[in-house]
């Protein structure tokens, strides 16, 4: 098991993450990583100017610049925006305060382990301002020996203490960066092998891409010298153990867990994550021209709509939870499913684009939730695994991030699920045209279909599942989902659409260089040598109607 990486792309629950880094950049520049204090803040950008507000298609309202025209980002993204009265910079006055004894305390605690029942006494002002803090936090400590709590803390943490222990690193986070801005450094600078060795023939052979690439993976027995060396073949591909440049013993990495820090220490400046069963319909370079990254230095995506009957924490909680972890929020968490009580997740980690030089320490942020004390705690008991980690992070340090604004959809075969499962008692009276079943699709600013994980064939949990044949895709905002069977049933006629006919070229490629991966493995227990299926150009698909060849 092991991680793929390359500068301007990751992996899925092992261990495997993609990153790259654009050719057209220099590659000599570096970025020195200051990791002293894990939790350092970045710099923000802030929009200025006045704003309109849009309604989106899904109901949604959105605010956008007076003068955007029909066709700017803030149509197309969701812009995440802070008010400028919640960002507090650094002074002068706060400067001239380090050196006295308040100034001294301040530093304490903000060093002090965000578990500590109670920060160090006396420790709140520094300056003439609270950094980082809200009028409201002020009652929150005095010089006494016991701590005094606001009933505004009091409300939003509620009882448990991983609720506190966020807010209080969110506070921390927040006079870091403030700090951190003020200095103005300039800091330039094998279960999923399978999947990842397809992955990367794809890049080279199908989409051209000449894009450099790093594979991460953790220790020894995670990923084999022969999976290395297989690896290390290809142009362009560097095979890092991640135990080498981070302690193990500290963050106890695996699985998904290893995303975040995989970018953190990737040699590049400006990074696509992608999962090892992650395919894109053209070369990913592409992420690095869109606007929202252009705008704010990020791309995230949209999850699927999961609804929220089988979570650990019902969305009540999740909202809780967030709003007693920051003590202010930006105008993207109210957009989020969380937060209209709509579905179970929000951003989908099989691909994150984000440029280091203006995330650096929102990055190390982002790591922090993912600490093995933080993700133990409190992370991973309100979310599923390391996914919203990246947009929260972002919150709690303040800095603007973009989604694509559309939810994550489906791509693959027109019609029931029934047939893949090979079923004696399966026949074709039981095929409904309504539907598309098959991988999780994302978009691009357009709506127009991107990238999709979860492999290449029906469903990757299931031996023998066979390959796709990408007839057919419906977007998350128009169907109905069948989650257990990744199937998005049309809401309304039309919504049905058919794959465009050279990118059901670009999709049969990936499929035989997949079925030339299981040959040379020569391992069908390890992985399923499958038949290609006919490529056969037919119409009908929009509005479910006809195309048999579907399924």
């Amino acid at each position: 098991m092991g991680r793929l990486t390359s500068k301007r792309m990751s992996s899925p629950s092992s261990t495997f993450s993609i990153f790259s880094s654009p050719h057209r950049r220099s590659q000599d520049l570096r970025i020195l990583l200051i990791v002293a204090i894990f939790f350092f803040l970045a710099s923000i950008s802030q929009y200025h100017g006045s704003f309109d507000v849009s309604i989106d298609e899904d109901g949604q309202v959105q605010s956008v610049p007076s003068e955007a025209g029909d066709d700017d980002l803030y149509y197309t993204h969701h812009i995440a925006t802070f008010k400028k009265d919640q960002v507090r910079p650094w002074t002068t006055a706060d400067t001239e305060a380090l050196s006295t004894k308040e100034g001294q305390e301040m530093f304490e605690f903000l060093g002090a382990p965000p578990s500590s029942p109670r920060p160090v006494r006396g420790a709140l002002p520094i300056g003439r301002q609270q950094v980082g803090y809200g009028s409201e936090d002020r009652a929150d400590y005095s010089n006494n020996d016991a701590a005094v709590e606001s009933s505004t803390d009091r409300s939003r943490a509620g009882a448990g203490g991983s609720d506190k222990m966020f807010l209080h690193l969110a506070k921390r986070l927040r006079a870091y960066r403030g700090l951190w801005q003020h200095l103005q450094p300039d800091y330039e600078g094998d279960k999923h092998s399978v999947y990842a060795r397809t992955t990367v023939k794809v890049l080279r052979d199908v989409l051209k891409s000449s894009l450099p690439i790093e594979i991460y993976y953790v220790g020894e027995q995670d990923l084999s010298k022969e999976n290395r060396a297989w690896f290390e073949k290809v142009q362009g591909v560097k095979v890092i153990d991640i135990t080498t440049r981070l302690d193990q013993s500290l963050l106890h990495l695996s699985g998904s867990v290893i995303k975040p820090f995989a970018m953190l220490v990737s040699q590049f400046q400006e990074v696509i994550l992608i999962d090892a069963d992650t395919y894109f319909l053209q070369d990913p370079e592409i992420l690095f021209d869109d606007g929202g990254y252009e705008e704010v230095g990020t791309v995230f995506f949209y999850a699927r709509t999961v609804p929220n009957k089988n979570s650990k924490v019902s969305q009540a909680s999740k909202r809780a939870w967030l709003d007693a972890a920051l003590p202010s929020v930006s105008s993207h968490p109210f957009k989020t499913r969380w937060f209209r009580s709509k579905g179970d997740q929000d951003q989908d980690s099989g691909v994150v684009v984000m440029d280091k030089r203006i995330h650096f320490l929102g990055l190390l942020a982002i790591c922090k939730m993912n600490d093995v004390l933080e993700r133990n705690q409190a992370t991973y008991r309100a979310t599923w695994g390391e996914q919203e980690s990246f947009w929260i992070g972002l919150e709690m340090i303040q800095e603007r991030y973009s989604f694509i604004r559309f939810g994550g959809g489906v791509i693959g075969d027109l019609g029931d699920s029934v047939p893949y499962k090979q079923d004696s008692t399966s026949n074709a009276s039981s095929v409904k045209m309504d539907r598309v079943c098959g991988n999780q699709l994302h978009f691009n600013h357009k709506g127009q279909p991107l990238w999709w994980n979860s492999g290449l064939v029906r469903d990757k949990t299931t031996d023998g599942s066979p390959y796709l044949k990408y007839t057919a895709w419906i977007r998350d905002e128009h169907g109905i989902w069948d989650i257990e069977q990744s199937c998005l049933i049309q809401g309304f006629h039309g919504a049905l659409k058919e794959v465009e006919w050279n990118h059901r070229q670009t999709a049969f490629e990936m499929l035989r260089i997949d079925r030339r991966v299981a040959l040379e493995l020569g391992r069908p227990t390890v992985k399923n040598i499958l038949v290609v299926p006919r490529l056969l150009r037919t119409d009908g698909v929009k509005g479910g109607k006809g195309n048999n060849e579907a399924v």
